[in-house]
């Protein structure tokens, strides 16, 4: 199911790629995710994967969970007893391919907030060829009230053992009345130092490095467009 309530948007587990990806609710309360799952492998893919396997798979660079992060997603759990749980997306996704879901438990739907003020919003990834598996990805979501930024998220896959937010990052950005260029490079360039390019048998670290800040340059600078725009 996919339904507004009491502020958030609500998608059930069984939701496919391409349902969120079509759903007009979606493209106009939280089009982020709606541009998440459009880019997503291709259309056989996104007709059959749904956003609960994606989350509870949990790997490092895949698109949900990095953008789940981003929108401050809560995942609601249910174990076969009936007790169910709601979990902060930041606490869900411990490892790779590792998540909170305990013995006897099943992930059911996940809830993201709902803005009240403009938004920018903007995912970027790297892949080696299109409809490939993220190697880098950096998904960006911002709220403006018109006199600042009052909310700044930005979350990366492909840089640890599971898909993180950076808040020394955020940190820099949130409560600011206008992002500049200059404000955007020191972001980009802190993302760098702090965040680790993996080692993979298909780029080497050095790019990746480099990658990470010029992915992330790209997403801040779509998303501050977008919400001052």
């Amino acid at each position: 199911s996919l339904k507004e309530s009491k502020g958030y948007l609500e998608v059930g587990a069984l939701e496919k790629y391409s349902e969120i990806e079509h759903s007009d609710l979606v493209k106009r309360k939280l089009p982020l995710l709606s541009k998440t799952v459009a880019g997503i492998g291709h259309p056989l893919v996104r007709n059959r994967g749904t956003i609960g396997g994606s989350l509870s798979h949990c790997d490092p660079a895949a698109d949900l969970c990095v953008t789940s992060l981003a929108l401050d997603g809560t995942i609601s759990v249910a174990s076969h007893d009936g007790k169910k749980r709601a979990i902060s997306a930041v606490d869900f996704f411990k490892g790779p391919l590792t998540t909170d879901l305990q013995q006897g438990e099943i992930l059911f739907s996940i809830s993201y907030p709902l803005p009240k003020g403009k938004t920018g919003y903007d995912i970027q990834k790297l892949t080696l060829g299109h409809g490939d598996f993220p190697l880098l990805l950096v998904s960006v979501f911002l709220e403006f009230d018109g006199q600042q930024f009052n909310k700044v998220r930005i979350a990366f896959g492909g840089v640890a053992e599971t898909a993180v937010r950076s808040q020394e990052c955020e940190k820099l950005l949130e409560g600011r009345e206008t992002i500049t260029e200059k404000e955007i490079e020191g972001v980009s360039e802190l993302a760098m130092e702090i965040l680790d390019a993996p080692v993979s048998l298909e780029l080497s670290q050095e790019y990746t490095k480099q990658m990470i800040g010029v992915y992330t340059g790209r997403a801040l600078r779509n998303a501050v467009q977008l919400a001052t725009g």
